[in-house]
């Protein structure tokens, strides 16, 4: 299956071959939809371009631009999505990772499910966390059932897009990008 490999490496033109090879060889249309769904949600992020226009709900409840959220620093957000991810795993992760490099600014987006809004988390800060509003052109973009992790530098360029939070290469990526801030 594809989806272990997707979860393991950034989003490069590697995938395409790999991506080829899984349609032409997989008989479930499910999981051809699904996988072409991520797809779709990783060029949304294209990388080496800028951040795409996302407004997002502060927990106060006002709606700012993802590309506001910089603070002069890189950046990190992870694009929560309850379908494929262990709360509890996903919590200590984020965690770990915001305490292992201090000087990116992480954000935490849940994205909106087919069934309602998520809740915010009580194990992550609630300064590091965001909601798409129900209203966001967002919804119709990112529709995969998989989680998201963009890198973005402090000019608000996507360098990287990953599908989950526990990439091989991911930690690298972060290392160089903390060295850059």
């Amino acid at each position: 299956m594809i989806l272990p490999y997707l979860f393991r490496k950034a989003d490069t033109d590697k995938f395409q071959t790999a991506f080829q090879t899984f349609f032409e060889l997989s008989t479930n249309s499910k999981d051809k939809e699904e996988v072409q769904n991520l797809i779709n949600d990783f060029s949304f992020f294209d990388e080496n371009n800028s951040l795409p226009n996302i407004q997002l709900e502060s927990p106060t409840g006002d709606l700012v631009d993802i590309a506001e959220l910089l603070n002069k620093n890189n950046a990190v957000f992870y694009f929560y999505n309850a379908k494929n991810d262990v709360k509890g795993r996903v919590c200590s992760r984020f965690n770990y990772l915001v305490n292992k490099y201090p000087t990116i600014d992480f954000k935490f987006i849940h994205q909106a499910s087919k069934k309602g809004k998520g809740s915010y988390f009580k194990r992550i800060p609630i300064k590091y966390q965001y909601k798409i509003p129900e209203t966001s052109s967002a919804t119709n973009f990112l529709v995969s059932n998989f989680s998201k992790l963009i890198i973005a530098n402090k000019n608000g360029e996507v360098e990287k897009v990953y599908a989950g939070l526990r990439s091989v290469d991911m930690e690298d990526d972060l290392l160089e990008l903390q060295k850059n801030n």
